[in-house]
């Protein structure tokens, strides 16, 4: 894991507006935020099992959290997070996340719904996320009521991360002529999949390339990987193409990507056609391949976990603000954990739920 110093946790909460009147305020933001924050980290995921956590270690951390006599209870604890701007938090935690991951390449971008969210009849259950395929952490989300709102909240999305000198890789609904612009304007580059929602694309790509391979055009490159695991044998071949004949912002190269999977004697094949903004110099097909590949780990090291290891989609809470703030904290949660040296997230979990002080000090202390 990089050498990478960050400010503590706290400094963040630090900053977030608490809405509330003074009036009958028992707990401040931050020590709600911090206790939130803990009890995830230890593996408590509902704000009524972090109630219980509260409880748990109150004599021996209170003082730490700032609780005082009487730990919170679920209502409390729900209360408070309805109250918490949402939007200035992500804002806040954004902005603490760009202080290091500044000079990261490659960033994905794509979206998840809160099923159980969802089956409460909550709103604005599904987010949108830009993750950092290198390190492993979300640099920033925003919640829409569906999936077919992505294209709608993309452009907020990409407003609010520095997209200068960075990859933005993402899934066919978001290849849009205005996402295009978007990123080549502020000197950013793309990579995106052409499939039915874009047409006419996907057929001029589909055009060229075949035009490629029977000989008709000589400028293609082709670059193949093969490698043997878990029972199968995964074959991915990026045949890649100068755009010619394709009009769209800022294209510099067209590629098709064909993946072909053997399982037990069974073959399954995949074809992929995409477009980027990335010129020759810049990426090669073997770096295509690579970067197609990656987009998927805010698959693999975010939704996956977050479904698994917290069990996101089986948490039921109607208030889509909280659903989402609680989101947050998850990815805080994943992330941190990712820095300090863990690959397996439910064993961090583990070591963290037996050493909870130690939890504590990731939120309090500068971390490397």
């Amino acid at each position: 894991m990089p050498q990478i110093e960050i400010i503590p946790l706290i400094r963040v909460f630090e900053k977030i507006e608490d809405e509330r009147k003074s009036r009958g305020k028992r707990y401040s933001l931050v020590s709600i935020m911090l206790l939130c924050f803990v009890a995830m980290l230890c593996g408590y995921k509902t704000y009524s099992s972090i109630s219980e956590f509260s409880n748990n270690y109150h004599d021996s951390m209170s003082e730490c959290l700032g609780l005082g006599k009487r730990s919170p209870c679920a209502a409390t604890i729900h209360n408070v997070l309805k109250r918490v701007g949402v939007k200035k938090f992500e804002k806040a935690i954004s902005e603490w996340v760009e202080s290091f991951t500044e000079g990261e390449e490659e960033v994905a971008i794509d979206g998840k719904t809160l099923r159980g969210t969802k089956k409460k009849g909550g709103k604005f259950s599904h987010l949108l996320s830009a993750f950092s395929s290198k390190l492993g952490i979300t640099m920033y989300q925003v919640s829409t009521e569906k999936k077919t709102n992505e294209i709608g909240m993309i452009m907020e999305l990409l407003s609010e991360i520095i997209l200068e000198g960075r990859i933005l890789t993402m899934d066919a609904l978001l290849t849009q002529k205005k996402v295009s612009e978007k990123i080549i304007s502020e000197n950013g580059d793309y990579v995106m999949v052409a499939k039915d929602n874009q047409k006419h694309l996907r057929e001029d790509i589909e055009c060229v390339i075949l035009a490629n391979e029977w000989g008709t055009i000589p400028e293609v490159e082709v670059f193949e990987t093969s490698e043997k695991g878990h029972g199968r044998t995964e074959r991915r071949k990026i045949t890649v193409s100068e755009p010619i004949i394709v009009e769209w912002p800022g294209v510099k190269q067209i590629f098709k990507i064909e993946r072909e999977i053997t399982r037990k004697g069974k073959i399954s094949l995949e074809t992929v056609y995409g477009l980027t903004s990335l010129s020759k110099e810049k990426a090669n097909p073997e770096k295509l391949l690579k970067l197609n590949r990656n987009h998927w780990s805010i698959e693999n090291k975010s939704h996956y976990v977050r479904d698994v290891t917290f069990d996101e989609d089986r948490i039921q809470i109607k208030n889509g603000k909280i659903a989402q703030l609680m989101a947050l904290i998850r990815n805080i949660v994943i992330g941190i954990i990712r820095f300090e040296g863990y690959n397996n997230i439910a064993q961090a979990i583990r070591f963290y739920a037996a050493n909870p002080f130690n939890a504590l000090a990731l939120a309090m202390l500068r971390i490397k």
